[in-house]
């Protein structure tokens, strides 16, 4: 991109593709307002999908005695079977229709019977209060809201640096 005749940069130079481009002025202006960007009240969860009733019994006795996803799937699995398994995350309401339709406390979620037989029961690690998201988890609201910011900069810049000056007889004239 070329400045434009009078040396001005212009507005992609200077709003979009900065915005884009600028990694460090993102990630300074997501730090200075990360606030704005939050999660919902979450929990941190393991999902064990379970084959058959004997590894939902295995599994659910590990996890009640505190035992790791890792260590569950290495007990319940052994000889390669995949009877289990497991995922961890952290999910907010409306996000996963398992999670919405439990208890949010701590411990083991009553089991849920799936139409091909399987099972499955939730263990909620904890309740995660609202917090910030990180920048890759906002990143288009972010380039956005930066972007927008960038833009207010910029005519700040241009009206301290040029008056603006109305021709009266030629505003005039588009009025008629």
């Amino acid at each position: 991109l070329k400045p434009s005749p009078k040396g001005l940069l212009g507005a992609d130079e200077k709003v979009w593709s900065k915005a884009i481009e600028d990694t460090a002025g993102l990630r300074a202006y997501h730090d200075a307002n990360k606030n704005d960007y939050l999660w919902d009240e979450r929990l941190q969860v393991v999902i064990y999908h379970c084959k058959d009733e004997e590894s939902v019994i295995l599994a659910r006795k590990l996890a009640a005695k505190g035992k790791s996803s890792a260590d569950i799937l290495k007990k319940t699995n052994k000889g390669g079977s995949n009877k289990v398994s497991a995922i961890e995350g952290k999910y907010q309401r409306g996000q996963y229709d398992l999670i919405d339709n439990i208890n949010w406390v701590e411990g083991l979620s009553q089991n849920v019977s799936n139409p091909d037989g399987s099972t499955t029961f939730v263990n909620v690690i904890g309740v995660v209060p609202p917090e910030p998201k990180e920048l890759h988890e906002a990143k288009g609201y972010i380039v956005s809201d930066y972007q927008e910011y960038l833009e207010k900069e910029w005519v700040k810049e241009l009206r301290a640096k040029y008056s603006i000056v109305v021709d009266q007889a030629v505003f005039e004239s588009l009025i008629k």
